[in-house]
């Protein structure tokens, strides 16, 4: 009795306590207020977005607020000065309890909506979908969270700060060459790091080649053990920044989605799938969240790469220990990219 007692009564209770949050939410914005939960990643909160407008149309929704847990859910918002509800980044506590009152009350009852299809339980094993060789990450938002039509909806693209002369100076004062500077992002909260030792000789070669390189890190929770110059720049900059630099690449994550369609050459590495995958698990592999996969990228400007000894964050399979056989893969794939990089021109 306890082994299952416990657990339903904190759920129970944590229901409870999200359901009058919604109260007191409506309470406080105005009873025929909407609630939309915002919980997840930067990159599900960013297509998500691109998605809630023609939502909030089709529907004739014009009193909101957008709720969630996300840390960059006001910096991924500020990309999209259309969706005009107010912002309100809150706990994983309260996020979770109007989640848990989402499951057990309703989303019709609450007036609510998640902007994850995977929280609620249905009857359909979405995750069996999600298998599906037909399926990408994408067409959750088309078929399970706004039920649009794919071939009559439209998105809203998001909106960056161009290229001012203030945002010039900036970057040439930080060194960058304009289209011969390559930003590395080595992190991703989707895949395990890949070892160290990759990215700083994938740096020296590019740097042989002329290339100037800086390491995209927050440097508050991420450390930088490249060797190269650490930089740091807000959303809505990130495509003037990258346009500027001309270079790319990095392990695939929500920021790879917010610069998907940035005029750059940009390289995206994917970790591998084991045979047996399990799909209850979050994927980051390339056929279900690759970019050309799912229509983000133009594939001109985009090389999307499966990195042989990347694991996705939820792999229990261990990384090789062969160090000969990991060096000879490193170079090999190192070689792969830098064909995508020709020799820089001295100026």
């Amino acid at each position: 009795m306890k082994f299952w007692k416990r657990p339903f009564s904190a759920g129970v209770l944590r229901a409870v306590y999200g359901y009058c949050l919604c109260k007191y939410l409506r309470f406080r914005y105005g009873n025929g207020t909407h609630i939309f939960l915002t919980r997840g990643k930067t990159g599900e909160i960013y297509l998500y977005f691109r998605f809630l407008n023609t939502f909030l149309k089709e529907n004739g929704i014009k009193n909101y607020i957008l709720i969630g847990d996300c840390k960059n859910l006001s910096a991924v918002k500020a990309l999209y000065p259309n969706i005009t509800g107010r912002c309100i980044e809150t706990s994983e506590r309260v996020g979770l309890a109007l989640q848990t009152a989402y499951c057990l009350f309703g989303g019709e009852n609450l007036r609510m909506e998640l902007s994850l299809m995977w929280d609620v339980d249905l009857p359909v094993n979405r995750c069996a979908v999600r298998l599906t060789n037909r399926f990408t990450f994408i067409d959750s938002y088309y078929w399970f969270l706004f039920h649009l039509d794919r071939r009559k909806a439209s998105v809203t693209p998001a909106q960056f700060r161009s290229l001012d002369p203030k945002l010039k100076k900036t970057l040439e004062g930080k060194g960058y060459i304009r289209g011969k500077t390559v930003i590395l992002s080595p992190y991703s909260c989707f895949v395990r790091p890949i070892s160290p030792l990759f990215w700083r000789l994938l740096g020296k070669d590019l740097e042989k080649r002329g290339y100037k390189i800086f390491v995209m890190l927050d440097e508050k929770a991420e450390e930088n053990c490249l060797g190269f110059p650490g930089v740091f720049f807000p959303y809505r900059d990130s495509a003037a920044v990258l346009e500027f630099a001309g270079h790319f690449i990095g392990l695939r994550s929500g920021f790879c989605d917010i610069i998907s369609g940035v005029k750059c050459n940009k390289v995206i590495l994917y970790p591998t799938l084991p045979e047996e995958f399990d799909g209850s698990v979050h994927r980051a592999d390339i056929d279900y969240c690759g970019l050309a996969a799912m229509e983000l990228a133009d594939t001109r400007t985009v090389t999307e790469c499966v990195v042989p000894f990347a694991r996705n964050v939820t792999d229990w399979r261990p990384e090789t220990e062969d160090f000969p056989m990991r060096m000879k893969e490193d170079r090999l794939l190192i070689e792969a990219i830098l064909d995508k990089f020709p020799k820089a021109k001295k100026n």
